[in-house]
């Protein structure tokens, strides 16, 4: 519970605009910036070796997938084809839960947030 509330804490001080909902089988969190307030991602269990792991939402676009595979360099990533898209799930490592080491999880959440904003705008 340490591991996850201070991966939520850090992860709501680098995105303002998130908003998170607890539910009984996972964690999400919606951009109150964009105005339909996608949820953008999950935190969807942890294990007993303390990793987190985290889901992204799904998107048409398979070349932003791929950036963002690409952003999350060394971690356990993948991608998945989905009915509404490409998906993409990480495994985050307890250490990489602290807030110098888990910059790269942040950054493709602002990602995705800014690409579900530029979606709006262009609807």
């Amino acid at each position: 519970k340490k591991t996850i509330k201070k991966f939520i804490d850090t992860l709501q001080k680098k995105n303002a605009s998130l908003k998170q909902k607890y539910t009984r089988s996972a964690i999400s969190f919606r951009d109150l910036d964009s105005k339909k307030e996608k949820r953008i991602l999950y935190i969807n269990s942890i294990n007993k070796n303390n990793e987190i792991k985290i889901s992204f939402a799904a998107v048409k676009d398979q070349s932003f997938i791929s950036k963002a595979k690409q952003d999350l360099g060394e971690l356990i990533s993948r991608t998945d084809a989905r009915a509404d898209g490409w998906g993409l799930s990480v495994t985050v490592p307890e250490e990489s839960v602290s807030p110098g080491a888990s910059e790269k999880i942040f950054l493709v959440a602002k990602n995705y947030a800014l690409f579900f904003q530029q979606e709006d705008k262009q609807s």
